[in-house]
């Protein structure tokens, strides 16, 4: 596919000003997942992560405007050369099918050299915390919201991750009438 340009535009999201609408859907994305975050909470080498999901571990979240997980993948490097050492979370425009969010770097395995430990990342049910969840397709299974062992006995039908994806675009796509920066939830005039 032919790169896109897109022109980031300031969103108004809860408390936050975040860079782009893409964010700010994300952000509402996690609100309707039941994931607690911190918008740009640290500064790396070389960059600010969008997101830290505070799961039970911390989960670095960078958003980027790509349609595929071979365009995320390209920006797998400046995270890996970046000094964080915990698992982290690479998402594009939006989920790519019913349970694929983006890819995972998953530290597990090989703690000293996560580098090559991206896959693809799915969404599922943790049916033993009964929360949503993350699991890595090709390496640890664990439930990263608790720290559970999610394996096969415990992947639950993540639903319709699509309609909840919709709903956080309608809490924060731009109406005529709303505040500046397109304030969610809207203020009383």
């Amino acid at each position: 596919m032919n790169a896109t340009i897109f022109t980031p535009h300031e969103t108004r999201y809860k408390d936050y000003l975040f860079r782009s609408r893409l964010e700010a859907r994300y952000a509402a994305f996690f609100d309707l997942l039941g994931w607690p975050y911190a918008y740009e909470p640290v500064e790396l080498a070389g960059y600010i992560p969008d997101f830290i999901l505070r799961f039970y571990q911390p989960l670095l979240v960078e958003v980027k405007p790509c349609w595929t997980l071979e365009e995320l993948n390209a920006h797998a490097p400046k995270i890996n050369h970046s000094g964080w050492q915990g698992e982290a979370l690479l998402v594009g425009l939006g989920p790519i099918d019913d349970d694929t969010i983006g890819l995972l770097r998953d530290t597990g395995s090989h703690p000293a050299d996560p580098s090559h430990e991206w896959a693809t990342c799915r969404v599922f049910y943790c049916l033993h915390c009964e929360r949503y969840s993350l699991y890595h397709q090709t390496n640890s299974w664990h439930c990263r919201v608790s720290g559970c062992y999610s394996g096969a006995d415990y992947l639950g039908d993540p639903g319709d991750i699509g309609a909840l994806w919709a709903q956080a675009h309608e809490i924060t796509r731009w109406l005529p009438g709303r505040c500046a920066h397109n304030v969610w939830p809207p203020r009383a005039p």
